[in-house]
């Protein structure tokens, strides 16, 4: 999970927050191997962090000091015969800043339950799946990026604009998700529509309760080959942020709770799969964001790269 924070400074030092998500998985393709199995899987996504947007206008100039995060994520589930699967994965990353600094370690810990609907073998399914995370993962509150602003009004006294940007490995809290793909196939091509939502739950240390975030993406892909084992396509993935709750001032009795961060993304994802054995199923997918909007200040992604692959091993005598 990755965290961007900008802070909002009037003359009575309140503050609002924004979170800026990562790029979306890879899929790998499915596997050849009799219920119930065993799978053993491994993620990775690149992100890089080098643009601004200034209350939904984007700035087209590349930051000097921006920012990237790199994660790996292993895998271990257990399928059974129902299709339904349970499956426990643990992230772990490093951040890189632009002033040479980084960070490393866990991300947070997620536990999910998923089920497949359809027949195994048929032209279309199904898929559902519910999951928990834990903040096990690193969460950095020290800002990595700062831009600070000052506005005067015709009438009134001037007001600080700040946007402090951090990075993390972990959201700080815990959250809960739920997500569903469909696929359809009609002889080399195959439709896909897929939508996701994650609930934080809880308060940060810092006084944080952070908004949903929800994902809506359609595509398709195109089977290669006489074998049909590799699989090339693309998709349109459109992403949006509710705004936070944050404690403005601690220190003060009666706290007021301020609301900000909201943010919209519509990007393009170019998407392969391939099976490499029928034990072995492997995704690639890169994604470019063509239109971004925030209301506040806020630090957002460039490009990003994910990778995904796993392997089936039967349970079945």
């Amino acid at each position: 999970m990755i965290l961007l924070l900008s802070t909002l400074s009037f003359a009575h030092h309140d503050s609002v927050v924004t979170r800026v998500g990562a790029s979306p998985g890879a899929t790998a393709a499915s596997l050849a191997v009799p219920l119930p199995r065993a799978e053993l899987g491994l993620s990775s996504s690149l992100d890089r962090f080098t643009r601004v947007l200034w209350e939904g206008d984007l700035r087209a100039q590349k930051l000097e000091q921006g920012a990237m995060l790199g994660t790996l994520t292993p895998s271990v589930g257990l399928r059974i015969k129902s299709q339904t699967a349970f499956v426990v994965a643990l992230p772990v990353g490093q951040v890189f800043y632009g002033d040479g600094s980084q960070d490393r370690g866990l991300g947070d810990l997620n536990l999910a339950v998923a089920q497949s609907l359809g027949p195994k073998k048929g032209p279309w399914s199904v898929d559902l799946q519910a999951g928990v995370s834990a903040p096990t993962g690193l969460y950095r509150q020290e800002s990595s990026y700062s831009v600070t602003t000052v506005l005067t009004p015709d009438a009134g006294e001037a007001m600080v604009f700040t946007s402090d940007s951090r990075i993390s490995l972990g959201m700080g809290t815990f959250a809960l998700s739920a997500s569903g793909a469909a696929r359809l196939e009609a002889g080399r091509n195959t439709l896909i529509v897929s939508a996701g939502l994650s609930q934080p739950i809880g308060w940060t240390s810092d006084q944080i309760w952070w908004g949903q975030d929800y994902s809506l993406g359609a595509g398709g892909l195109h089977a290669v080959g006489k074998k049909r084992r590799l699989m090339l396509g693309g998709t349109l993935q459109g992403a949006a942020h509710t705004q936070n709750r944050i404690v403005a001032d601690e220190a003060e009795s009666s706290a007021e709770v301020l609301r900000s961060g909201a943010r919209q993304e519509l990007s393009v994802n170019g998407v392969a799969t391939v099976q490499v054995h029928k034990r072995v199923g492997c995704g690639l997918a890169l994604q470019v964001p063509i239109i971004q909007h925030a209301d506040s200040i806020q630090l957002v992604r460039g490009t990003g790269v994910s990778t995904q692959c796993g392997v089936g091993l039967s349970a079945s005598k």
